[in-house]
């Protein structure tokens, strides 16, 4: 869990300057649970901060990232981060709707990890990594981990 005034003094010490608006990412971060995604950190912080990029986020988060107290995935969408301390999980990402799901059930990842230990000697770090697939919904409706992925909105660009 981020905590504000123990990254804001590490960001100072560390000569980075502690603007308003890297302040209110970091309380919008700290206050966050579960996937954080630079968006919705945006969209949160946009309100008191209109003047807020995007890009601004993407950096503050970025920065959070090397300094250890957040960890990011790849996910369908993009990039996602978690508090560095909550529960490594595997995600599930499908690429025909773009849900992610958390694999419920750790004992799959840690076989998995087991398994490639003693054949190859590579020891997997699982910790917030993302398998990409379609998922239960999307199978039934007879999509494929094969199709081609594309969005919507790039159809026009595919024709």
């Amino acid at each position: 869990m981020v905590e504000k005034r123990a990254a804001s003094t590490i960001l100072r010490r560390l000569g980075y300057r502690l603007t308003p608006q890297r302040a209110a990412i970091i309380a919008a971060v700290a206050d966050a649970r579960g996937h954080i995604e630079a968006d919705a950190i945006h969209r949160h912080v946009a309100v008191n901060h209109p003047t807020l990029s995007r890009s601004t986020v993407y950096r503050a988060l970025d920065l959070l990232d090397r300094l250890g107290f957040l960890v990011h995935h790849h996910d369908a969408t993009g990039i996602a981060y978690h508090h560095a301390g909550d529960h490594a999980h595997v995600h599930l990402a499908c690429l025909a709707c773009d849900h992610v799901a958390m694999l419920g059930d750790d004992a799959i990842a840690a076989d998995f990890v087991e398994r490639v230990r003693d054949r190859t000697g590579f020891i997997a770090n699982l910790a917030h990594s993302t398998l990409f697939g379609v998922c239960g919904g999307c199978a039934e409706a007879g999509r494929s981990p094969s199709d081609h992925h594309r969005h919507d909105d790039l159809d026009d660009i595919h024709a």
